[in-house]
This record gives C-alpha cells, structure tokens and sequence, in this order.
C-alpha cells in the first residue's frame, strides 16, 4: 500500500496554543483533536471569523502531513477497518438534506442523525411538499467514542452521527497505526480549494503529541502572503509506509556540486534547526543496518580509523531542514554542506551528486 502524503515544514495556528481551549469557539472541528493548522492564517481568520486572534508559526523540518484529499481505496479500508475495530465508527442510517448553498449557487448535502434534524435545518415541514429534500441514507459515523476522542462538545457531542467519519476514521488510524511506520508524520492535511465564500481553504491538523516537535513562535500576520504561501505548497508525493519505516539515509548532495539556491534555501528554512552529533548520527542511523557512524564514514573517511574525531571537531555543525522540498540532514565541515536524505524521499531515479560516491550510493539504494 502506498499513502500520498505532503512535506510541510512550516504552517501556522490562529488563536489560543492551549489544548485546553479546544472548542471555545465551536463545539466541533471536522480536524478532530488536535491543532488545526494552515497556510493562510488571514484567510482563515475571516472564515472562521476568529476576530483578528494572534497567529502563532510552526516550523518542524521534517513534518509530513497525510493527504486527505488523495485518499484512495486502501487508505479508506485501513482507516475505517481500524476506527471500526477501535469502536470509534460505525455504520448508521441518517438523514441527508440537500439544499441550494446560496453563496456558491451549488447544491449541497447535510447530514442529520435523525429526520426531525433535517427538516429543522432546512426550516420546512415534512408535508410541505417537498418530500425529496430529505432522504435517509446508510453511512460510516462517528460513535459516542469517536466523537469523544475527537473532542466533540455541548450540543455536537449528542447529535455526532450526523458527522459523517471517513475523514475521521483515516485520522484516528493515521495517528494511532500509520506513524508507526512513518515517524516524520505529525498530522492530516486536507488540500481543498480557495474559496472564502464557500468556507474553503487548504487546512490540516497536528496531532497532539506531535506538537512538541514543532518550534513555535508569534508572527506578523501583515508579513504572511496567505497567497504566495498556497502557491507554493509542496506537492502530495506517495511512500509506502512499510518501505519507508525501514528506509535508509543517503548522501544526496554537496554544496559544490549542488545548485546554490537549493543549498541557500536548505540553509535559510525557517524550518531549519541546529543539532549535536549525537543527534545527528542517531537519526542519520534511523532505519539502516549500518550505524550512522559507518554512513558518515562514506565521506569522510579520515575519521574512520579513530585517530580523527569528528564529534570532537567543533568545527563541524549539524542540521536538520529541508532540500528541495523534502526532509533532510546535512552537515557543515570545512564549510562545505554535506546534504543527506532517506532513500524513500528520493525515488527511482536518483542519483549520487558527489562522483566518487554515485557508483556505492547506486549499487546500495533499496526501495
């Protein structure tokens, strides 16, 4: 199974950074519990009409969000096999009105947990004659469990069948089960188009536990093109999950023989942080059966037979960012940046930068 999936480094929150106030201002969130994130935080200021609340930025340089709006069958039968067997869906009969949205001039469908619901939202009686507008319909909802964990309150806690689950189902099962495998995922991102009239504009959320991994800090909204931002939002790109939780870093690139911009914009990521080398070559050893000593060895291998040190050369510095729009490590010695990147990033056509290296890079990969 592959998952689409989309490298995020940087997004932002507007309000409160107190889990605790989840829910004041809406006793529901179709992102469940956890932080709801975006790329336009004035945007979604004046949709949510948040009332010009402080704009908190986000930045993890390896931040993988699952894409919501590529989910394709075994995406949804993992996710709803999962929440089902978790008691946290079910299958349940409700009641659907449709009705004209009167801003886009497009139907549009509600789902209700009970007929009575329906009717009341659509403001008629049932014997008014238009007996088509609301019928009843099988679909996957969110049980007392679910709506609970998805931090459902007041009036939406009781009427949370009406919340229709597939997107919920897939979120529980990516938070719970699919970080297992791939442990650069911190939340769910839902790509959908910019339309301020309709309510809509790309969204994600971070989960919980994964908020620590992010470096947060207060921004100027009047600094934050909400535009320039959309369009320049990564790409979705597919992994499969059991390849990746086993995959291999790999030297990609150095400065000198990389394009410069590419080595500037890796440099100069707000996404960017600086590590020690014990964490360097603890996550550089992530899923290789080499330590990541012995890859670092691979370009420097002065330091292999001991008399060298590199975690004693305080010369050298290390690095967590991003280059060419995925996650990476690199590393700073005699000031040339040493670029590395897991081999299920880089695909199948990849190919070594450094010629002395490019024939056991090559020789070496496993997709």
């Amino acid at each position: 199974m592959q998952v689409s999936v989309r490298h995020i480094p940087v997004v932002f929150h507007v309000g409160t950074m107190d889990a605790k106030n989840k829910g004041a201002n809406y006793a529901s969130s179709w992102e469940g519990d956890g932080l709801s994130v975006s790329v336009t935080p004035n945007i979604w200021d004046e949709i949510a009409k948040l009332g010009g609340a402080p704009v908190h930025q986000l930045a993890c340089a390896d931040a993988i969000f699952l894409d919501m709006t590529t989910v394709d069958a075994d995406m949804w039968g993992a996710g709803t096999t999962y929440a089902m067997s978790k008691g946290l869906v079910d299958w349940a009969a409700v009641f659907v009105a449709r009705e004209i949205d009167c801003e886009t001039e497009q139907f549009r469908e509600t789902c209700f947990a009970t007929e009575a619901e329906a009717w009341e939202h659509l403001e008629m009686e049932v014997d008014q004659g238009f007996e088509d507008l609301v019928r009843s319909a099988r679909r996957l909802t969110l049980t007392p469990a679910g709506a609970k964990r998805a931090r459902f309150t007041g009036d939406a806690l009781e009427s949370a069948a009406g919340f229709i689950a597939d997107d919920f189902a897939i979120s529980f099962w990516a938070e719970d089960e699919l970080r297992k495998h791939v442990p650069e995922l911190v939340g769910c991102w839902w790509n959908e188009r910019l339309d301020v009239d309709s309510l809509s504009a790309p969204r994600g959320v971070i989960f919980n536990d994964s908020l620590s991994r992010f470096d947060s800090s207060l921004a100027d909204r009047t600094e934050v093109d909400d535009e320039d931002n959309i369009i320049e939002l990564p790409d979705q790109f597919k992994i499969d999950p059991f390849v990746h939780q086993t995959a291999q870093f790999r030297f990609v690139t150095n400065c000198v023989s990389a394009n410069g911009p590419d080595i500037n914009d890796m440099i100069d990521s707000p996404a960017s942080r600086d590590i020690n080398y014990d964490e360097f070559v603890k996550l550089l050893g992530q899923g290789s059966s080499k330590s990541g000593l012995a890859l670092l060895h691979q370009n420097f291998p002065e330091y292999e037979n001991g008399a060298l040190s590199l975690k004693k050369d305080h010369h050298v510095s290390y690095h967590v960012s991003t280059f060419k729009g995925l996650p990476a490590l690199y590393l700073v010695h005699s000031g040339i940046e040493y670029v590395y990147q897991k081999s299920s990033f880089l695909g199948d056509g990849f190919q070594c930068a450094d010629p002395y290296l490019a024939g056991e890079e090559i020789s070496s990969l496993s997709f």
